[in-house]
């Protein structure tokens, strides 16, 4: 299934999928609302959605993360996850920040652990939920 509120990036991502022999798109939605409904009645192996739109569609159903939690990160780890967010790779923030990529592997997982995360996806969520940082043009 593919999900994107712009209908040319939805129609080229389903191009490239289906334009290979084992793979085949059983779905498209334009907003994370529709998803879910599909994703419910179809369960797609694989959803190619953008990560701003899973958060928009998900996050009403967690509880709103403690904003206080962020008081336990250093200014460097709060940083890190606010380029994180922004959906940089390790290497990325690297070389944005002038440290080395296993610098930033200690710092991503220091503030894992500390927040009580999972992975990349649950902490950029945290950070949108709590206000570290918004999406482009709000």
């Amino acid at each position: 299934m593919v999900v994107d509120d712009q209908a040319v990036v939805r129609a080229g991502f389903a191009a490239i999928i289906d334009a290979e022999p084992d793979l085949a798109v059983v779905a498209e939605a334009s907003d994370g609302a529709h998803a879910v409904e599909l994703a419910g009645h179809l369960t797609p192996d694989v959803v190619l959605m953008d990560i701003r739109m899973l958060i928009e569609a998900f996050a009403h159903l967690a509880p709103a993360p403690d904003p206080a939690r962020l008081g336990t990160l250093t200014p460097r780890e709060r940083e890190i996850l606010t380029l994180v967010a922004a959906g940089l790779a390790n290497a990325e923030i690297a070389g944005a920040l002038g440290v080395t990529t296993g610098t930033v592997k200690s710092h991503v997982n220091a503030l894992l652990r500390k927040l009580g995360l999972r992975d990349r996806v649950q902490a950029t969520i945290f950070a949108y939920d709590t206000g570290l940082t918004r999406p482009r043009g709000t």
